[in-house]
């Protein structure tokens, strides 16, 4: 009677990439898209942790170039009169400056028990 009123669990330090459900849980859960968790897992196994771990790595790679950008964009600015040429040089450091804030997987953590 258990088996029809309970969703099956899935093992959470483990990503099965051919289950539907968790191909719907796990992207949710890290913040990233099917694709990318593909990707991931492709490169690092399916180990939750091991998963978990790229993402950051590369989140971080991520915004330490944005700070680059931002810095190399502010750089060139400096060196133009004022314009719109250098006004649009502002805003794109501005932007970089934003992504290189943005945790692109700020709501990484356990997926629920049970289905999403």
């Amino acid at each position: 009677m258990d088996g029809l009123t309970k969703k099956d669990q899935f093992e959470r330090s483990k990503i099965d990439l051919h289950a539907p459900d968790q191909m719907k849980c796990w992207p949710h859960a890290l913040g990233v898209s099917k694709e990318e968790l593909r990707k991931v897992a492709d490169k690092v196994g399916n180990s939750a942790a091991a998963v978990r771990k790229e993402l950051e790595r590369t989140v971080t790679k991520e915004h330490e170039l944005n700070a680059e950008c931002a810095q190399e964009a502010r750089r060139q600015a400096a060196l133009l009169p004022p314009g719109p040429v250098r006004d649009a040089l502002l805003e794109k450091a501005r932007q970089y400056e934003l992504a290189s804030k943005t945790d692109l997987h700020h709501n990484a953590k356990e997926p629920p028990l049970g289905s999403c």
